[in-house]
């Protein structure tokens, strides 16, 4: 697995958590569910740059989103 392909990895894992987040009761975790999402689409920004350095600190970003 190349940079890239681990990226699109992590923006896959991310949206399955940001689901899990939108789904918590009285909207708790909406501003997480946000973050996450503008993390992904900084990520996929960051891919069509084709920038290495800034693709490695958002790969590292993503993976440390947990449920």
């Amino acid at each position: 697995m190349n940079l890239i392909e681990g990226i699109q990895s992590e923006c896959n894992r991310v949206r399955e958590i940001i689901k899990e987040y939108e789904e918590l009761p009285k909207n708790a975790g909406m501003f997480a569910a946000s973050m996450m999402k503008a993390d992904i689409k900084e990520a996929e920004n960051i891919i069509a740059t084709g920038d290495v350095v800034q693709m490695l600190k958002v790969y590292q970003k993503l993976k440390e989103y947990e449920l």
